[in-house]
This record gives C-alpha cells, structure tokens and sequence, in this order.
C-alpha cells in the first residue's frame, strides 16, 4: 500500500522544485525574493528526508541485485537526461556545426562532471546515498547505530573538497534521518494538532527573523555560524510540510498532490524544457495588461508542470522509453 501522506508531501514538494526554478530563471536577483528564500530553505532537504523515509524496508538480499535496480532507476534516467541536456543547451540547430555542436556538448558534459548544479544532481546523490546505505547495513552489526555517525564524519574529513561532497555533507542527514524515522516510526509519539501549529509556527519566526535568507541558496555555505541555522530552518520546514499536508488530508488537494508525486521523477527531468514555452505564451496572451510578475510566475509554473505530465503520458506508452528515460519497469 501506498503512502498517500508521503506521496502528497512529494507532490507539494515538486511544485515548489518548479515554481523555485521558474523563479530563478525569470527574475533578476532572486536571491533576495522572500518566496525563492522560503522555497529554497527547506524543499530539497524535503525530498531527501522523504526518499530516505520511503527507502526504509525495501533493501533486500542480494545487496547487489537490489543495487542494480537503482542503477536503472537512478543512473540510467541521469545519464540520458544529462546527455538530452548537454544537446538541448549546447547545439546550434539553425548554424549546424557537428564539430562545433560536438564540442559544445562535451564541454557541458565535463562542465556537469564538475558542478552539479548543471545537472539533475538529485538523481546521483540519491543513488550514493543508496551505496552508503549498504555500507551502514554492514557496519552496523560492529557498530551499530554508530555507523551512522561515522559514515558522517567520514564524509567532512575527506581531504578532497568539490561541490559533490558537499552535496553529500549537506543532505546526509536528512536523508538517513528520515530512514531512521521510517524504522521507529511505531516508536515515535503521536503528533497532535498544537506539536503541528507550533512546528509551522516556528518555522515562519526562525525563517523571518533569520539574517542571511540569501545564503540559504547555496548549499557551499557551512561555516559554523550559519549552518546550525540552516539546518534547523530546513528541519522546521520539513516538519511544517507534514503539518500542511496533514490538514489538507481531507481536502480536494490531497488527491491532487498525491497523483503529483507519483511522477515527481518524470516532472523533475522535463520541466526546464518549458519555461520559454510557458513564458511566450503568458506574455502572448496577458502582455497588454501589468499583472506583475507573480501571475506570471504561477502561469509558467503550471504550464511547466501540465506540460511535463502530458510528455510524461505520451512517452510511458513506450515500455523502452519509460525505462530509459523515467527508470520505471512498471
């Protein structure tokens, strides 16, 4: 059975990767945009709490059968998306030059190899989390929950420093944190309506009163003084993401959300491709009347999103494309 909770929480959390990309594309100096702040604050730590969450009971012996599977659930989906990428971006179709065309997309590639941020990250950091995972399971009858801790500080003392790493140092803990939570979750106490208003109530102070929103952004920033913050803002928002969803359980979006988050991968590789798309027909349509920039970024946003679905549909009638490109078998 599926979690509809967890499924909704996904969805929620993938209109927010949306909506924050299309912000980041479409307006100028987003970083200092309260809603590019509040999205970026806690929405990745969001997913990597809930794959973590979901992941729990499903590894099964052989390891490396189970391994094999995220291979081309995971790395199969972030190579063929990587490779689409580096040719969407670099190739001039109007002034074709193969070699010039090839250049480019192989300048991208290596540019990608480098800094994550160009890529579809989630989808490699999530499949070392799934190696690192096996690695705890092993550990864990010498060391037990232990193993944990010292996979961690393992990762902070590794002499080589690059983007990557620090993907791994930042998003560690949320991910195994919600594994954990998944394994006690009979253990845990039962989360009334005042434990919900205050986490989401504490979540608006400590996110408002909070003096560097602009560094929120990047995960590079982990110096002593302002990481203790981050991550507790990131935790607060978590939880008040629950709180959101959980008060929604009855509501006509709950159904809407949780449908969303069963193709959280498919939207997640395809929507960029539509931001121009969205934005010509919004200005097409609505340019002769100043509605401001946030109608705008809902527009694209939704559009980005129905378009993504709709691809998705087309392409998963093909049992070799839904496996190439989305890792689904089913």
């Amino acid at each position: 059975m599926r979690n509809k909770t967890v499924d909704a929480l996904k969805g929620y959390a993938i209109i927010l990767v949306v909506l924050g990309h299309v912000i980041e594309n479409n307006i100028y100096n987003n970083l200092d945009n309260k809603i590019f702040q509040f999205i970026y604050s806690f929405h990745m730590p969001l997913f990597m709490f809930l794959s973590g969450y979901i992941i729990f009971g499903t590894v099964k012996k052989p390891w490396s059968k189970w391994l094999w599977s995220k291979v081309e659930r995971l790395l199969i989906p972030f190579f063929i998306w990587f490779l689409i990428w580096s040719i969407y971006k670099q190739f001039d179709f109007i002034h074709f030059s193969f070699i010039n065309g090839m250049s480019g997309v192989e300048a991208y590639f290596l540019n990608g190899i480098a800094d994550p941020t160009i890529t579809l990250w989630f989808l490699m950091v999530l499949f070392i989390f799934y190696c690192i995972l096996l690695m705890i399971k092993y550990l864990e009858r010498y060391l037990g929950y232990f193993s944990y801790i010292w996979i961690l500080l393992f990762l902070y003392i590794l002499p080589v420093q690059n983007i990557w790493l620090i993907y791994l140092q930042w998003y560690y803990a949320f991910f195994f944190i919600g594994y954990l939570m998944a394994e006690h979750r009979d253990k845990l106490p039962i989360v009334n309506a005042k434990i919900k208003l205050l986490s989401c109530v504490s979540f608006i102070a400590l996110f408002s009163l909070y003096p560097h929103r602009q560094y929120i952004y990047d995960v590079g920033i982990t110096s002593p003084a302002l990481f203790p913050f981050k991550f507790l803002i990131a935790c607060l928002g978590i939880a008040a993401s629950y709180s959101l969803i959980s008060w929604l359980s009855d509501k006509w979006i709950s159904p809407l959300l949780s449908y969303l988050g069963l193709y959280t991968l498919d939207i997640y590789v395809l929507h960029a491709m539509f931001f121009s798309w969205g934005l010509g027909i919004y200005l097409a349509l609505f340019s002769r009347w100043n509605f401001g920039i946030y109608p705008e970024l809902i527009f694209v946003t939704l559009f980005a999103l129905l378009f993504s679905l709709s691809i998705s549909w087309a392409l998963r009638f093909s049992p070799t494309l839904k496996f190439v490109l989305f890792g689904s078998k089913k």
